[in-house]
């Protein structure tokens, strides 16, 4: 019986071996969640130098058949710079807008650099927290 639908499931709360509740639940499957993370101003993993000023906001993009209630917005993350001479500049960004920080750290990339987004958490309708665990690497074009 591991790979049938159950549509409906009995619960009973028991109390000292004498019932004291019973429910009737439905059971519904939640289709596996296809999530893209991408930087509005990205195209196919790459962001281009004149495009790097006008990157706004981080996006979570989910499949049509996932449920809305289930959706998470973006609650922080570090943003990792690393350039071609092998620098590095990490901050945390809080939320999904790009910040003041962010945008001046941005600002500075050249052609080549990398950008490296970890340690992401979001945020469901819920206020219920949950680890992105996604790493999402931006190639400065």
């Amino acid at each position: 019986m591991p790979n049938q639908e159950i549509p409906e499931l009995k619960i009973k709360l028991y109390y000292k071996n004498i019932i004291v509740d019973s429910r009737v639940v439905m059971v519904e499957r939640i289709p596996t969640a296809n999530i893209t993370m991408r930087f509005d101003t990205e195209i196919d993993g790459k962001i281009s130098l004149s495009q790097l000023g006008s990157t706004s906001k981080l996006l979570l993009e989910y499949n049509a058949d996932y449920p809305l209630q289930l959706h998470n917005k973006i609650n922080n993350y570090i943003l990792s710079c690393k350039n071609l001479n092998g620098g590095m500049s990490i901050i945390q960004v809080n939320g999904e807008l790009i910040s003041e920080e962010a945008k001046l750290l941005l600002k500075n990339l050249k052609k080549g650099d990398t950008l490296t987004l970890s340690n992401i958490t979001g945020r469901n309708a819920s206020n219920q927290y949950s680890n992105l665990g996604s790493k999402l690497v931006v190639v400065v074009d």
